[in-house]
């Protein structure tokens, strides 16, 4: 009889986590097996109490264990954020959108005004330089592997006097926005800190997979999926700020790697057509090829690679950081111009956009707000 009561309270309690956690377990499932995100409905009316709860719960543990915030809580509350306004604020949703797509026709066919929209916030290229201010703002969003380059990157940007933010979480990517999506995440980010100026990007490891319906590598996959990428930089076009995209290392897994080459033809194609800076890997490859030991200037064999293949040694890290390093300089007075000056309508284009970027920002904070 006692053997029956605790299976059944066992029975019952594995129910009642399932039901109140179902996100969490299906989000899980898409991740590691790669398996459809679609396979259950994350929206149906069945779980809207369990929804309810796990969020509580969330915001529990967050008030109890993540009081003091680090990037990864920031990316997180953030993320928490975008789910609530998501499901509580459809129609205010719907607006913003409508905002900024409208925004969108404003820059999205004028590849020389993007760089000239980077000057609002004191940053230009020019021969594959990123010329900005000190203090500028810095942000680093990505999977593991920018976890990775972010050991290093975010203190060096900071010897060099620019302020830098890593919101980088592990297991996301583009192809499973259900999961984790990065562009809502973006556009919180710049609500946050509107002087966000350069967004430094990293990510890939997880997306090599089949989508729901679409098959890796089919022409619907990779319109869908570069789709996702140019959001990511239209949401940083549309917030005057530039992206820097890392190109995936090699792996070590041959098969693996093919798809990540594919996907580094995606990220490279879409930042030039964008007037963004495509970061080679080549630090920490070999001839273009997979390698664990570079040699150091002292000709000493150096760890690069985790065991894995995949992520990288706080060595790779450190050359990775260093790719970018070596593509800023920092100027105390930029310049109003690249390699001609502005002329007055230009100038009057750059102060209406940006009067109308900030007035789109207090839209959507007092849009949020109200509801």
């Amino acid at each position: 009889m006692r053997f029956l009561h605790f299976l059944y309270i066992s029975i019952a309690s594995i129910f009642i986590l399932c039901y109140v956690f179902h996100k969490s377990i299906v989000s899980y499932i898409v991740q590691q097996y790669h398996y459809g995100s679609d396979m259950i409905s994350m929206e149906s009316n069945f779980f809207v109490i369990g929804d309810v709860i796990a969020k509580n719960i969330d915001e529990v543990r967050i008030y109890l264990f993540e009081h003091k915030q680090n990037d990864s809580d920031y990316t997180n509350i953030i993320h928490n954020e975008v789910v609530s306004q998501q499901e509580d604020t459809k129609n205010t949703q719907d607006i913003l959108q409508e905002i900024i797509s409208q925004d969108n026709i404003i820059t999205n066919d004028k590849k020389n005004n993007i760089t000239k929209e980077y000057l609002a916030k004191g940053i230009y290229i020019k021969d594959e330089m990123l010329h900005l201010k000190p203090q500028t703002h810095f942000l680093l969003i990505g999977d593991s592997l920018m976890q990775g380059i972010g050991m290093t990157l975010t203190r060096k940007l900071r010897q060099n006097n620019l302020i830098v933010r890593n919101i980088a979480k592990q297991s996301t990517g583009l192809t499973y926005p259900s999961f984790f999506n990065w562009s809502d995440v973006l556009k919180q980010a710049f609500l946050h800190d509107p002087n966000i100026a350069v967004v430094v990007v990293c990510l890939g490891a997880n997306d090599p997979w089949n989508m729901p319906k679409m098959v890796f590598g089919s022409d619907e996959w990779r319109s869908t999926y570069k789709s996702r990428v140019q959001n990511i930089l239209d949401i940083a076009h549309n917030n005057n700020a530039v992206v820097i995209w890392y190109e995936v290392p090699s792996i070590k897994d041959k098969g693996l790697n093919k798809k990540i080459a594919y996907l580094n033809e995606i990220y490279g194609e879409t930042i030039e057509e964008n007037d963004g800076l495509f970061l080679h890997s080549n630090a920490i490859l070999m001839n273009g090829k997979f390698t664990s030991y570079i040699k150091d200037k002292n000709g000493k064999s150096r760890l690069v690679r985790a065991q894995d293949g995949i992520h990288f040694a706080r060595y790779g890290s450190e050359l990775l950081s260093q790719t970018l390093i070596d593509k800023i300089i920092v100027e105390d007075i930029i310049e109003n111009h690249i390699d001609m000056p502005l002329d007055l309508d230009t100038q009057n284009y750059n102060n209406e956009e940006t009067q109308s970027h900030s007035h789109m920002n207090i839209m959507l904070n007092n849009m949020i707000d109200f509801a």
